[in-house]
């Protein structure tokens, strides 16, 4: 099994991939039976001021190996 930080750098490459948006931060993480339950915020849309940027947040459920099972936009908000 792999340990909390490994699953977070895990679970950040594969959002990035499947969303093609960066992460900002690992807002929550915790085991949820045999895996991992995840909240991600990442940024959607940059824009110039970075103040008016659009971040996203997303709740992403992985399995034991750190592997994205699914993933849903939950809210969104400028910075």
């Amino acid at each position: 099994m792999l340990s909390m930080v490994e699953v977070m750098n895990k679970a950040r490459d594969e959002l990035k991939s499947l969303t093609g948006s960066e992460v900002e931060r690992v807002c929550g993480c915790e085991s949820a039976g045999g895996g991992w339950q995840m909240h991600m915020e990442v940024v959607e849309l940059s824009r110039t001021p970075n103040t008016q940027d659009l971040l996203a947040l997303y709740d992403v459920q992985l399995d034991s190996y750190g592997g994205v099972m699914g993933f849903d936009r939950v809210s969104h908000r400028t910075r």
